[in-house]
């Protein structure tokens, strides 16, 4: 059995949207963000200020709920407002409507695959599987490789097969970056295979 199939991306929609609060303090900066890594956080406002990491401060009421999209998708504004909040020399928060941030932030990785299939039509097991899968990972790999990982890992979910070949491509597009998204891979995986 021979195929190809199509998985459209599909969106988070987390309550807070993306939002960071600066606080520039005699050298030192204090981020309040909405995040699910404070320490990425405090890396990238630290090499974006040019200043060391002990100078940066990240503060983050609770983490949860947001299913990935907080895990890096939230970078590219709380640097945005430290840097601000360093050039104006008082605190700067900066939080995303619902329509800028459902443009910005990705959601989980499209894909398209193409498989072919050997079963034993007597017994009807799975004798042989082959997939070739491809990812739309959007404009850079951001956190490409655990959808990929997780997808190879679980492809063939509740099935032995004793054949199984895949290859798994994350391509470049010109659409906003796709991103870790509750069960990274696992979704395709099951897709594929059921």
């Amino acid at each position: 059995v021979e195929g190809a199939l199509r998985a459209r991306s599909q969106k988070h929609f987390y309550l807070e949207t993306q939002t960071a609060y600066a606080v520039p303090d005699e050298g030192r900066m204090l981020i309040y963000s909405s995040t699910q890594a404070p320490q990425a956080v405090q890396e990238v406002v630290a090499r974006v200020l040019g200043t060391p990491m002990n100078t940066i401060q990240v503060k983050m009421r609770r983490a949860g709920g947001a299913f990935g999209a907080k895990a890096t998708r939230n970078l590219p504004h709380a640097a945005a407002a430290a840097v601000a909040a360093k050039v104006l020399g008082r605190p700067v928060r900066l939080t995303l409507d619902r329509a800028t941030d459902m443009q910005l932030t990705g959601g989980r990785h499209a894909m398209e695959a193409e498989y072919a299939v050997a079963y034993d039509p007597t017994t009807g097991l799975l004798e042989a599987v082959t997939c070739q899968i491809w990812l739309n990972g959007g404009f850079c790999a951001d956190l490409s490789f655990t959808p990929c990982h997780d997808l190879a890992s679980n492809l063939e979910q509740a099935y032995f097969i004793p054949h199984l070949d895949a290859s798994i491509e994350v391509l470049r597009t010109n659409l906003p970056t796709s991103t870790a998204m509750r069960g990274p891979g696992v979704v395709q995986a099951s897709f594929i295979m059921e």
